[in-house]
């Protein structure tokens, strides 16, 4: 779930990976609004709406503002990173088939980000995390050998494009549960939240746990910025 701005109102997005019963399509992007009422969440079921080009494979959603107000929604196609920019979280919910169709027609022009050389994918785990300098997107790189690392990018505030990407892993799995359980050797974040100078991410830990990291901001900006 994550927190939405959206003409000057917070909205609730919860996307999620829609799996339709054998036969009936690819997996795509599912997502609803919730409401908070400060002790519970309660869906909004007439809100459920799929997301993302129709009839084509996409999962690893995550939605946010961009500073000019626009709502930007980071995806995947395997097996890279896709962004796509919409006017307003109602333009997000109900992009037709002109928008698509133009979309995907120029797929390369909203490539985000390519795996590095061997690997075979990357995708979103976290929403991006607001900075002055940017936002800092903690996204999953799956390697050539299957195992699954943390990796770290900078976006423009008000583009959403890249502007520097870290080239090792700022997680990589090590620990005796992140190495062994349901699947072997997965890191997979899932959440990040700042709390001044200090973000707090939560990931997957070999399928079966779950992992807390902490990192400075100023920290994670400097590497970012000797990256650029």
């Amino acid at each position: 779930m994550q927190w939405v701005e959206d003409h000057g109102s917070r909205r609730l997005v919860m996307p999620y990976t829609h799996v339709p019963p054998p036969g009936d399509g690819p997996w795509r992007i599912g997502a609803h609004r919730l409401c908070w009422d400060g002790q519970r969440f309660e869906l909004e079921e007439a809100t459920g709406q799929l997301l993302g080009p129709p009839g084509v494979a996409s999962k690893d959603a995550v939605v946010f503002t961009l500073s000019d107000d626009r709502v930007a929604l980071i995806h995947r196609i395997h097996p890279d990173m896709q962004l796509a920019v919409f006017d307003d979280l109602e333009h997000l919910w109900h992009a037709g088939s002109d928008y698509w169709d133009a979309y995907m027609a120029d797929l390369d022009v909203h490539t985000l980000m390519r795996p590095t050389p061997g690997a075979l994918g990357v995708g979103a785990g976290a929403p991006p995390v607001p900075t002055e300098e940017g936002f800092l997107l903690f996204f999953h790189e799956r390697r050539a050998d299957s195992s699954y690392t943390i990796n770290l990018a900078l976006l423009d505030q008000v583009t959403g494009r890249l502007q520097s990407r870290l080239s090792q892993p700022v997680l990589e799995p090590e620990l005796d549960w992140e190495c062994r359980g349901d699947v072997d050797n997965v890191v997979f974040v899932q959440g990040a939240h700042r709390d001044g100078d200090e973000v707090y991410l939560t990931y997957g830990a070999a399928d079966r746990c779950v992992g807390v990291a902490t990192a400075h901001v100023g920290n994670l900006l400097d590497a970012l910025r000797a990256a650029a």
